[in-house]
């Protein structure tokens, strides 16, 4: 359960979540006497994909704005119109391009 792209992260933690809230306000009458340790089993329970999701934090670092690399590339390419030059996407990736696109944008 989770994974990088938070979108499927969120909607199904949450609707677990609602239905065990709604699981508990149905047979709260058979969880009486074991209320508080339901609910800490549940914390826990709900701990392991936030602690999952977190250790995967360090990926979802962004990188360099588009504009910026687009403006970065440009003044590389006026000084050296024959070449190639690496637009960063992320931290840890890059796009090659000529710079006779870059000029022509």
């Amino acid at each position: 359960m989770g994974g990088i792209a938070d979108r499927y992260f969120v909607a199904p933690m949450t609707l677990a979540w609602i239905s065990g809230i709604l699981f508990l306000v149905d047979f709260v009458d058979i969880f009486k006497n074991i209320k508080k340790l339901t609910i800490a089993i549940a914390f826990v329970f709900a701990l392991v994909p936030v602690v999952h999701w977190f250790e995967a934090g360090w990926f979802l670092t962004s990188g360099p704005t588009w504009t910026s690399e687009v403006d970065r590339a440009t003044k590389f390419c006026r000084d050296h119109p024959d070449s190639e030059v690496e637009l960063l996407v992320s931290p840890w990736g890059y796009s090659e391009t000529y710079c006779w696109q870059v000029v022509k944008k």
